[in-house]
């Protein structure tokens, strides 16, 4: 049983094409001989390379995530993904209902989210300028426990500064004294650019120990906006 799982699972990482990750997802959902709990891992794999990969299809994904039987935080985590990646690279309305309808029958099926859940919920919101359900996805960051993890929280300064809303971005910004990286100032300086406050992202350049060409590109951008 471990050999033919181990074997399948080698095939998924060598398929080229969703043809053959069609013939893989067949065998595994036909076979006599693999155990429910060694399919449930491979359909898991092949849901992975079919959502998130550049060789996979959305739409295929969706076929395979709703025909698998009890899925977990991760096989979850795939599909809000793979649905929030679509809108940002220019996906339509449906995909954007999908990935937040995903979240919530995770929820009603008693799937606590975890840290990678939130950066793609709140990326998402992002794009499609959904302040409220912005607001309402920090509720829950908070209410499970991932307010001071990193990615969550950088996500979530680009949200408010989106929104215009810079007050709470920087509110988030300044109480990061202990998890703040590069993306985290990068990020805050883009805010307050983006709102015309040239002041506050040059105070916040010069409190920086570490610059990189998104740091320099953003503050030349902002001079040479202020001298138009």
């Amino acid at each position: 049983m471990a050999n033919l799982r181990n074997a399948i699972s080698r095939f998924i990482e060598e398929c080229k094409n969703m043809k053959e990750l069609k013939k893989i997802h067949s065998q595994i959902i036909t076979s006599p001989f693999l155990l429910q709990s060694d399919k449930f891992l491979l359909l898991s794999r092949l849901l992975f390379l079919c959502a998130i990969s550049d060789l996979g299809s959305l739409g295929y994904a969706t076929v395979v995530f709703r025909f698998m039987k009890n899925p977990n935080l991760f096989v979850y985590n795939v599909m809000i993904r793979a649905y929030a990646s679509k809108i940002n690279g220019g996906g339509n309305e449906i995909c954007s209902s999908q990935s937040l309808l995903l979240y919530k029958q995770m929820l009603s099926e008693g799937i606590a989210p975890n840290c990678l859940t939130f950066p793609f919920l709140v990326k998402e919101c992002t794009t499609r300028l959904h302040g409220r359900t912005g607001r309402s996805i920090h509720a829950q960051v908070i209410r499970y426990g991932f307010y001071n993890d990193v990615f969550v929280q950088n996500s979530l300064i680009v949200l408010y500064s989106a929104y215009g809303t810079l007050r709470s971005a920087r509110k988030l910004f300044d109480e990061m004294t202990a998890t703040r990286d590069l993306v985290s100032w990068n990020s805050m300086i883009i805010g307050h650019l983006r709102s015309g406050e040239l002041d506050e992202a040059l105070g916040l350049f010069r409190k920086m120990s570490t610059k990189n060409i998104v740091t320099w590109n953003s503050i030349i951008t902002g001079f040479v906006q202020d001298l138009v």
